[in-house]
């Protein structure tokens, strides 16, 4: 647990860097314009002496990797909406600076996240004075510009709307938000660069849908995060997870229910982490979580293979081993006419034949060790594709595998071993 916590508050805007989690603003009675970065291990306030932004909170921020910059827009300078700010702000690891350019109207409660199909940050709806908004912009780092897009199509208006970043594609998620009335939308929208795509998913967060979240995308477990909460006046504290076809409940967190969590996965950190939120009328929780699971999926390759004609076999993969999918991998043939095989086993010490590794020299391979059991055998013609099954009892448990190729003469050779770490998303 962290020596060192800001105060509890809602409201703030927050993003990672990839290092850590960056916290501005937001209040808890107070308003705050202060700023916070959690490096995993400790809070450190990081506000600059001087020229920091008003006090504020229901502003948004996103951060450009590109040029390594925080961009802040709006807020509001009180609880009243005749305080809604207009101003963009941009952070370069040390100072804010305020750009003075137009952009849109001065608006709190939007949501923003960086476009790397673009090159700029986005932000999508809010409220102003008019209501609430479904306007799309960019704003381009160097450049210091908005630009209002007009996209073929367009998710209906919008408030307290998440939106999270799939660095992978490039893709960004949009999920929920109040269309004003006290109503929660429960609709799910893919930004693709130049588009907004609706995304019918059979579940539907909390039913029908909710606004206050907080959301990320875990890149390890390949899903979208989302914590927290409102819907029809219930404070929620259930994580969801969009795996990129429909969104699973993971059920309550220990976590108290709570609106306006600050969240982000931070990449240095393999992890998601989580920090304050809004409880109701003067409850504001101090406090800082990480959420990831217990039982990672991880693939590596151990000993050595032996030669074969022209090389040695080897296994590689760009793949995770987790349980519910199949897993691919790939077996390099050590020649151009070998005829390659993969054996899959559940030990690296024992085989049906006595124990291993086991010197292939009786077979005319001197030197070549089978370091795997066989209970299944595969032609790898390319690559393997071992479908493994959900069980969760499984989780965490090995298996191994090793290539096996035969070339002309019956000559004999292997690869190294591969463990498969089996892993739980």
């Amino acid at each position: 647990m962290p020596l060192t916590n800001p105060a509890g508050r809602t409201g703030s805007a927050f993003a990672s860097d990839g290092g850590g989690l960056l916290v501005f603003g937001g209040s808890d009675g107070t308003f705050y314009n202060d700023l916070w970065r959690y490096d995993g291990n400790d809070w450190t306030d990081i506000t600059p002496a001087t020229g920091s932004p008003a006090p504020r909170y229901r502003q948004n921020m996103a951060y450009d990797p590109l040029f390594g910059r925080l961009v802040m827009f709006g807020g509001g300078l009180t609880n009243q909406g005749s305080s809604r700010q207009g101003d963009t702000w941009v952070h370069d690891g040390a100072q804010w600076a305020q750009a003075m350019v137009a952009g849109p109207s001065a608006r709190w409660w939007h949501s923003m996240a960086y476009d790397p199909i673009n090159g700029k940050v986005l932000l999508f709806g809010g409220e102003d004075s008019s209501g609430r908004l479904n306007d799309t912009w960019h704003y381009d780092v160097p450049n210091a510009t908005w630009t209002q897009l007009s996209p073929a199509t367009v998710p209906p208006v919008r408030e307290r709307a998440a939106m999270a970043l799939n660095p992978v594609t490039g893709q960004i998620l949009l999920f929920g938000g109040n269309p004003g009335g006290g109503v929660e939308l429960g609709d799910t929208w893919m930004w693709d660069g130049f588009d907004w795509n609706p995304i019918t998913t059979a579940t539907i967060p909390y039913g029908t849908g909710t606004r206050n979240a907080g959301m990320t995308y875990d890149p390890i477990r390949e899903r979208f995060v989302l914590f927290g909460g409102i819907t029809a006046g219930v404070f929620r504290a259930n994580t969801w997870e969009f795996d990129g076809q429909d969104w699973i409940d993971r059920g309550a967190s220990p976590l108290t229910p709570r609106t306006f969590p600050a969240i982000a996965y931070v990449l240095a950190l393999g992890r998601t982490v989580l920090f304050s939120g809004f409880g109701g009328v003067g409850t504001y929780f101090p406090g800082t979580w990480t959420y990831q699971t217990s039982t990672f999926a991880s693939f590596s390759t151990n000993g050595s293979g032996c030669m074969g004609s022209t090389a040695v076999p080897s296994l590689s993969s760009t793949d995770l081993p987790w349980l519910g999918e199949t897993f691919t991998y790939t077996v390099s043939p050590p020649g151009p006419t070998a005829q390659v095989f993969a054996f899959v086993g559940i030990s690296n010490t024992v085989w049906t034949g006595g124990m291993l590794p086991l010197d292939l020299a009786i077979l005319g391979a001197p030197g070549c060790l089978l370091q795997s059991s066989n209970e299944v055998a595969v032609a790898a013609i390319g690559s393997v594709n071992l479908p493994l099954p959900l069980v969760p009892s499984l989780a965490g448990g090995t298996l191994y595998t090793q290539g096996i190729a035969v070339e002309a003469g019956n000559r004999l050779s292997v690869s190294e071993r591969g463990d498969i770490l089996m892993g739980l998303k």
